[in-house]
């Protein structure tokens, strides 16, 4: 049954699944039953899916396919409404394809130990809203070192644009957007992420895209490798990172060591990846609160903030890396930040404690601003500076506590100010 509401002035028109044969039992499959309901509605319909578990993506690994559609809302009961995978490799609950105005609110999505990839996928939409739903798995394996999504945004023929992926709850799973510009990912929780991220952007192509994002107030506990990254991924010469801002987030870790680096922007080091033309620019780091809890069963051995590039062909400029707090509580056997290649950029206002070092800066750094930030109680160089481009300022900056070296110089150019 199709029942016209009102909303304002502007008709909407329900399609209930179960209308069109969906039997929310958790046993038998509605992929065709939904993707009925979906073909049916027009453009401007809410597609609602009453209490109940519904499996799909038995019979396609895509899930519910939605393609050049627009103004469609997903809407569900919260807890009781459940979308399910089997247990396969790379199995979707649902994919977009070239759609814009699209809402996901108020479901939940069941991994069911379907490794590999699958998830909430998007390719080329446009004003996509994904709120207030829950992502988990009610079956989780040991992660064979594929990441494992909740909801991502691969690469299409046109770039993402204006996404809001705000107020879910995602465990065990990751959020990763490519390609994408007006990028808002605000106060999610994630538990667990598997595997890469638990919220990411990863360049995936050359000349990839990342600008206008937000990443702000997010609570992220015990990821596998970053917390949070924006990260080439491979050689991907021209690619264009800009005008990022990762603010106010906060990363625990409680039990699961994983790989450290709780925040990591930039070109992963130890991959010895050289991109061409990249630019890294407007770029603020800022209020994160990054915790290692004493309950940790051994150190982690990677810094908790790492910015870098690989090359002298990125350039990375007018970045600001403020206000954020690092608490390693003798449970971070390396730098509380490890900044590589910045240029033009301000360091100010961080406090780091207890870790085995305070700032690490090298890679050929230059007329970067340094100034305010505190170190307490570290077992090497509370700041060590090494292979400077010059032209660096480094005033009042701090040390307290318990320290093995205080200011750690190697290579600094006669350009650099420095004062204690």
């Amino acid at each position: 049954m199709v029942k016209k509401m009102r909303d304002g002035s502007a008709k909407v028109y329900l399609f209930n699944v179960r209308d069109f044969g969906a039997k929310g039992d958790g046993v038998t499959e509605d992929t065709k039953a939904i993707q009925a309901t979906v073909d049916a509605a027009p453009d401007g319909s809410l597609i609602y899916f009453p209490p109940g578990v519904y499996l799909v993506g038995v019979s396609t690994p895509y899930g519910i396919v939605v393609k050049n559609r627009s103004r469609l809302r997903f809407v569900g009961e919260g807890g009781a409404s459940v979308l399910k995978v089997p247990p396969e490799r790379n199995r979707r609950w649902m994919t977009f394809d070239d759609c814009e105005d699209i809402e996901v609110t108020r479901l939940s999505f069941d991994k069911n130990g379907s490794t590999r990839f699958g998830g909430l996928a998007f390719y080329s939409s446009r004003r996509i809203r994904i709120t207030q739903n829950r992502f988990f798995d009610s079956a989780p394996k040991m992660s064979d070192g594929y990441d494992r999504y909740a909801i991502v945004f691969g690469v299409g023929a046109k770039v993402s644009e204006d996404i809001w992926v705000g107020e879910n709850i995602i465990e065990h799973l990751q959020v990763e957007i490519d390609k994408a510009r007006r990028v808002h990912i605000v106060h999610n929780r994630s538990l667990r992420p598997e595997y890469s991220a638990g919220f990411g952007w990863f360049s995936q192509t050359q000349q990839a895209i990342c600008e206008d994002w937000m990443i702000a107030g997010n609570l992220v506990i015990d990821p596998a490798i970053y917390g949070i990254c924006v990260a080439l991924d491979g050689k991907r010469d021209g690619s264009v990172i800009r005008n990022v801002v990762i603010a106010e987030n906060i990363i625990v870790y409680r039990q699961r060591v994983g790989q450290g680096r709780a925040i990591m922007v930039g070109t992963r080091p130890e991959e010895d990846m050289v991109a061409k033309g990249v630019v890294w620019e407007n770029i603020a780091i800022v209020n994160n609160q990054i915790v290692y809890e004493p309950s940790l069963p051994k150190p982690v051995e990677r810094p908790a903030l790492q910015v870098a590039t690989s090359s002298g062909q990125e350039r990375m400029s007018k970045l600001r890396i403020s206000g954020n707090l690092i608490a390693g509580n003798e449970k971070l056997s390396a730098y509380g930040m490890e900044l590589i290649g910045l240029t033009d950029s301000v360091i100010n206002d961080n406090a780091i404690y207890g870790v085995r070092g305070g700032i690490l800066m090298r890679g050929g750094f230059a007329r970067n601003f340094v100034h305010s930030n505190r170190v307490t109680d570290v077992a090497g160089a509370a700041f060590h500076l090494a292979q400077s481009g010059g032209e660096n300022v480094f005033v009042s900056n701090f040390v307290f506590g318990r320290f093995g070296v205080d200011f750690q110089m190697d290579g600094l150019q006669p350009s650099d100010r420095w004062q204690k």
